[in-house]
């Protein structure tokens, strides 16, 4: 009589301290959560969901992980850091900003760099908008400053491969014209210019080649007579 007593009574004790037990429980979890939270630390969050692996704030602690990695893969500014980002998150909740920040983290770094490959890259992996445009604008401005620089007519005819209603369109022409005339100019031969006027015969130097042209012409008309 008296074990069954002690028994009832263990048992009613026990009853009694199972809400306290999970209160306890409940404010040990609180805490880990809340101290995760306030560290902003994804080990603390992590170290919670393995601890408390179906808690009342799972959930939460996986939104404060996404956000987390989110906002220090944007402290970077690198297109590489929003492209880890969207390789964790495919569909997360910053999938779009990630989306435009990359974009323009790499046209930054294109910019920095200000090459023609750099900006090709950018736009191999940013094709579209106006980003894009941009760099393709800038791309058309090296290519001309490159042909200025080699001064070349094999250099202003790429340009006018690539662009050829580009913004120097007329500016690489008339290098051209002006490249060969120079070329003929320092041969000074009847084959010479006549292969200008071939190719430019409504060119400015025109006049100036036929009048040279008409002289050298002369002058071979005359030793022929000569010899």
């Amino acid at each position: 009589m008296l074990l069954r007593r002690a028994t009832a009574c263990s048992r009613f004790r026990i009853l009694l301290m199972l809400p306290i037990a999970v209160t306890l429980c409940s404010c040990a979890e609180s805490r880990m959560f809340d101290q995760a939270v306030g560290d902003r630390s994804i080990n603390g969050f992590r170290e919670y969901l393995t601890e408390y692996p179906d808690g009342a704030y799972v959930k939460d602690a996986y939104e404060y992980i996404e956000e987390i990695y989110f906002r220090q893969s944007q402290q970077k500014e690198t297109a590489e850091e929003m492209n880890d980002y969207l390789r964790e998150y495919p569909r997360g909740r910053f999938t779009k900003q990630a989306r435009a920040l990359r974009k323009r983290f790499a046209y930054q770094a294109a910019v920095e760099t200000d090459t023609l490959p750099a900006y090709r890259k950018f736009l191999r992996e940013e094709p579209d908008g106006p980003l894009a445009r941009d760099a393709r604008a800038r791309i058309e401005e090296l290519t001309y400053r490159r042909a200025a620089k080699e001064n070349t007519v094999l250099g202003f005819e790429e340009y006018l491969r690539q662009f050829p209603a580009g913004q120097f369109s007329v500016e690489a022409g008339a290098a051209i014209v002006r490249l060969a005339y120079l070329s003929a100019a320092g041969k000074d031969t009847i084959e010479g210019y006549e292969g200008f006027l071939g190719e430019h015969a409504e060119s400015r130097y025109s006049l100036v080649v036929n009048e040279r042209l008409a002289f050298l012409r002369a002058k071979q008309h005359r030793e022929q007579e000569r010899d």
